[in-house]
């Protein structure tokens, strides 16, 4: 009865058991496999879900049983994009633009799917088109640096944002991402400059530039830069603007952390973090250190592993997992763990160090077991 089973569905679904909701659905939508609505809902799930190969599919098959659903062709492209399905996108796009043909944030996209799938003649026609029009906003230019920089194409964003800042001096956001671009180059006192000026800019219709991210990306980079001993004050600037923003209370209470510093408010930091993004790895891996630092690996641990877990092993997650097996006496899995981090950052020396420190010392603890001859 496919009635019964959307409510079972939509019952696991509200106690969170997104997995049986899931299955429960596809058995509905296979009675009716043509209820747009079903496809949508299995396509919703397995987004939550990290099943997106799944979802572009249902999502591709609800577009096919209704295309001109409102918001559905810009959800399908905005996935074919973050999956760099780029000739999948230009086809959309074209379509998009058929029926919207002044719409320069159409163009740009378009553009971006003609670069991501190797066609730069019409990549460039397209931008051009944009660039050369009395009506092209800002968010136009900004929408193709940050294609490039995720790309690393930095030379080629800093050329866009340069042509963008030529057009709208006055804007707060094109010198926010300009600072991104210097960061990418390594050119930390540039970037901090134009940080500096995003404050200056940012009033009235700019105010908006000062928001999380830019407090997140000046302690960023005043951490490249060598200029720790500002980076706190800017969180904190941040989080009395934003007393409620998750990453921002994670900055701070692991940049404590790592200093050593206030470690009981790095703590209450750190949880009231996790309660209000429970999903987020860094966060747990936040939490974890914490613990660390105040000398209770055991209370760190679990933290650690599902921050490792939740990151895909990233290696500084997992450089912190090691450093708790190692003090709780576990050497052997601190060396495997750290070993498994150098595969996946082979230049880092610090883990490098911690392998040979780890390895010396049980080769002496060795020596000195050993009977004497």
């Amino acid at each position: 009865n496919v009635e019964a089973l959307i409510l079972l569905a939509d019952t696991y679904r509200d106690l969170g058991r997104k997995a049986e909701a899931l299955k429960t659905l596809r058995r509905a939508g296979a009675l009716e496999p043509s209820d747009v609505d079903m496809v949508l809902h299995c396509a919703d799930l397995e987004s939550g879900l990290g099943e997106t190969a799944d979802a572009i599919k249902d999502y591709e098959k609800a577009y096919a049983l209704n295309p001109g659903l409102p918001g559905l062709r810009e959800k399908l492209e905005g996935l074919y994009l973050d999956n760099q399905r780029y000739e999948n996108a230009a086809r959309l796009y074209e379509e998009a633009l058929a029926d919207s043909p002044q719409d320069p944030g159409l163009e740009i996209d378009l553009g971006i799917a003609y670069e991501g799938s190797h066609h730069p003649g019409k990549a460039q026609a397209c931008f051009q088109r944009v660039f050369d029009s009395i009506a092209c906003p800002p968010e136009a230019y900004l929408k193709l640096a940050f294609f490039q920089l995720e790309h690393k194409e930095v030379k080629e964003a800093g050329g866009t944002l340069a042509s963008a800042q030529a057009h709208f001096p006055q804007s707060a956001r094109i010198r926010y991402y300009e600072a991104i671009q210097h960061r990418y180059e390594k050119n930390y006192d540039a970037a901090l400059a134009c940080l500096a000026q995003v404050r200056a800019l940012a009033t009235g219709p700019e105010a908006g530039a000062l928001d999380p991210d830019y407090y997140v990306e000046s302690a960023l980079t005043l951490n490249l830069a060598g200029q720790k001993d500002r980076l706190e004050a800017v969180l904190r600037e941040g989080l009395s603007r934003y007393p409620n923003d998750p990453v921002l209370m994670n900055e701070l209470a692991y940049f404590w952390a790592d200093q050593g510093h206030h470690l009981p408010e790095a703590l209450a930091l750190s949880r009231r973090a996790a309660a209000l993004d429970p999903d987020n790895g860094p966060i747990l891996d936040t939490w974890g250190w914490v613990y660390f630092q105040m000398g209770q690996a055991k209370d760190a641990l679990p933290y650690l592993q599902r921050a490792a877990f939740m990151t895909n092993n990233d290696p500084v997650v997992l450089q912190h997992v090691g450093d708790a097996y190692l003090k709780l006496g576990l050497r052997r899995e601190a060396i495997a763990t750290w070993t498994r981090a150098l595969e996946k950052d082979p230049r880092n020396g610090d883990l490098a160090n911690r392998i040979d420190a780890a390895l010396a010392q049980a080769k002496n603890a060795h020596l000195r077991s050993a009977p004497n001859p």
